[in-house]
């Protein structure tokens, strides 16, 4: 389907590729060069290849389910549509792909965001370690 597929989205803009699997060296060349990172597994966990598009500052277009509703906020570091609902992916690429406006201003949140969500992680994990150790203690007396 990849031929259909993209014959369908370069009607709506004509720059699209689909490169598939790619190894972890070929991303930060391509993340410098990307306007909109779009992934529609439906399935996926928070993904570490969200959280770097999201630090290089690309605003993302995923579906509203899995991991990916943790870490992308419809509206401020990227887009959510419903899943299986074409229409209204659609209406999301078209929005990002035509408004320079909304896609720099959610290109520069995406860069906030990440740095807020690994502040945050740690801060969680320092707590977790905290609990763990007073629990140890009580345990040892």
């Amino acid at each position: 389907m990849k031929t259909e597929i993209l014959q369908k989205m370069q009607r709506l803009t004509p720059h699209v590729y689909l490169l598939g699997r790619l190894f972890s060296e070929q991303l930060p060349p391509l993340l410098i060069n990307s306007d909109i990172y779009i992934i529609t597994s439906e399935k996926e966990t928070k993904g570490l290849t969200i959280l770097e598009t999201l630090a290089a500052g690309i605003p993302v277009i995923s579906p509203r389910s899995g991991g990916i509703i943790d870490g992308v906020q419809d509206g401020y570091n990227g887009l959510l549509f419903t899943p299986k609902n074409a229409k209204n992916f659609i209406q999301k690429l078209k929005n990002l792909s035509e408004n320079t406006t909304i896609r720099q201003k959610i290109s520069a949140q995406a860069k906030t965001s990440i740095h807020q969500g690994w502040e945050e992680a740690i801060e969680n994990l320092l707590n977790i370690w905290q609990e763990i150790q007073k629990t140890v203690i009580k345990y040892k007396m």
